[in-house]
């Protein structure tokens, strides 16, 4: 009997450390988060209720933006919403995505890479499985975690 409480106690970052995901030196950036009642009144509340039953569909809604922008994480990226989508939801064979091969540092030595992952895969990973993710939910997970969380902030 553990659920999402185990779960949640098992896999709990520190805000810095999770904090320290978006930035090169954790010190150049801060994250800001909300109140705790903030939180129990839901995103409902700041977003309004999604408008119909297919979700995914919304999100991509989202990210037809092709508006190129530079990421503050992977060595500063050029990429763009829909590019960032496809990365995520159907990445094509063949491509190199940004960030997929790192930048340059002023050592000489690369930024890590990030790595391509199908949903395929994603689903198929123990936590997802464990916490009994939607494709939907992994795709929100995936896609606002990644190089557009800093076109959205």
């Amino acid at each position: 009997m553990g659920g999402i409480n185990a779960f949640l106690r098992d896999e709990v970052q520190t805000v810095a450390s999770t904090n320290s995901k978006y930035a090169e030196d954790p010190s150049t950036y801060r994250a800001s988060f909300g109140l705790e009642e903030d939180f129990y009144q839901g995103l409902d509340e700041f977003n309004g209720r999604p408008d119909g039953g297919n979700i995914e569909a919304q999100m991509l809604k989202e990210f037809c933006d092709t508006r190129s922008f530079v990421t503050r994480n992977y060595g500063g990226v050029e990429t763009d919403l829909l590019t960032e989508w496809q990365f995520v939801v159907a990445p094509q064979v063949g491509k190199v995505y940004p960030g997929e091969i790192g930048l340059p540092r002023a050592d000489g030595t690369l930024h890590p890479g990030r790595q391509r992952k199908s949903m395929k895969q994603l689903m198929m990973h123990p936590l997802t499985v464990r916490a009994g993710l939607l494709r939907v939910e992994v795709l929100a997970v995936r896609l606002y975690t990644v190089k557009t969380w800093f076109f959205f902030i």
